[in-house]
């Protein structure tokens, strides 16, 4: 099966560059008009459902599109941003100056020797790795959905990278409103990756 996966629009704090995390900060003016972008590429997909992180940046985003669409909207805490604790609401700079330059490296490495890193209080990648994989086998059936569009964040999508084994993936830009194209086969296969669909960004 075909999964659209998107990443929520711009918020405030994703203009300030403030690392988010589970803090639950809505879409400002230009993250609506983001989601509202996200309509003309889906909207001959013929797709089943639209899924959702149940933060309200990605509900918001995955709503906008199911409305269009006329597709139920489902929210799943597993398809949450990882959690970075102390560090949220911080920018790359402050993170840098409370928790050290290694911290910044492990955070934003995409290798997998980095995978147990998290910040105080926060959670590493390896536990959004596997959240996001049980949703993934909590909602989907290969059996009856061909093709569903799912609304997350930056670190997921990293992940789903992660997870499809891709060499080059520190390459792959997540822009606010970006979509990716992934297949699922389900039964603990893992996922494989077929390129961002709107490359225009």
């Amino acid at each position: 099966m075909e999964i659209y996966v998107f990443r929520h629009g711009e918020t405030d704090w994703n203009r300030d560059m403030r690392w988010q995390g589970h803090t639950d900060i809505p879409l400002n003016k230009k993250g609506r008009s983001q989601a509202e972008e996200l309509v003309p590429l889906l909207k001959n997909l013929k797709l089943t459902k639209i899924i959702a992180s149940d933060l309200s940046r990605a509900l918001e985003t995955g709503a906008v599109v199911a409305k269009a669409l006329g597709c139920p909207l489902v929210s799943h805490f597993g398809f949450r941003e990882l959690g970075f604790g102390e560090a949220e609401g911080l920018t790359f700079e402050e993170i840098g100056l409370k928790f050290g330059t290694q911290a910044q490296c492990k955070i934003r490495s995409t290798d997998d020797a980095d995978l147990d890193f998290s910040f105080p209080g926060g959670e590493s990648k390896r536990q959004m790795l596997r959240r996001a994989h049980q949703a993934l086998a909590d909602l989907l059936d290969p059996a009856q959905d061909q093709r569903v569009g799912l609304a997350t964040h930056g670190g997921v999508i990293r992940t789903f990278l992660q997870m499809c084994g891709l060499k080059d993936r520190a390459k792959v830009t997540i822009p606010n409103g970006s979509l990716f194209l992934f297949e699922y086969q389900g039964d603990g296969q893992p996922l494989v990756y077929r390129g961002r669909v709107n490359e225009d960004f």
